[in-house]
């Protein structure tokens, strides 16, 4: 019986767990690198919270936030909520990004002159 007992609460509080954990994830933002660059790991921050995904090249990366982000950052460059920027990848790479809503858009790699 106390088996039983046992398995029942950490059932419950595994299902309790995963709930608060679904709970937070209240929307998705999608990075989309129109380039073939390698970006490594973006940071989309939330606030002072970051949520980080891999994008190693061209594709439309998802992943579940807060909230709308309030800003992004490649490689140490910080491109905040409704503006665009040039972030410099490690190779050397330059590419706009942009940030409007939950969409973050890589592209336009830019020639160094």
């Amino acid at each position: 019986m106390k088996k039983i007992r046992s398995i029942s609460i950490s059932a419950l509080l595994v299902i309790a767990l995963a709930t608060v954990v679904i709970a937070k994830v209240n929307s998705i933002a999608s990075v989309q690198n129109n380039t073939t660059n390698n970006l490594g790991s973006v940071a989309v921050y939330v606030g002072n919270t970051p949520t980080f995904v891999y994008v190693p090249g061209q594709g439309t990366y998802n992943v579940g936030v807060l909230s709308t982000p309030t800003s992004v950052v490649i490689n140490n460059y910080v491109i905040q909520q409704g503006t665009y920027g040039i972030a410099t990848l490690p190779t050397g790479v330059k590419v706009k990004v942009s940030l409007s809503g939950n969409i973050i858009v890589v592209g336009d790699t830019i020639e160094n002159n």
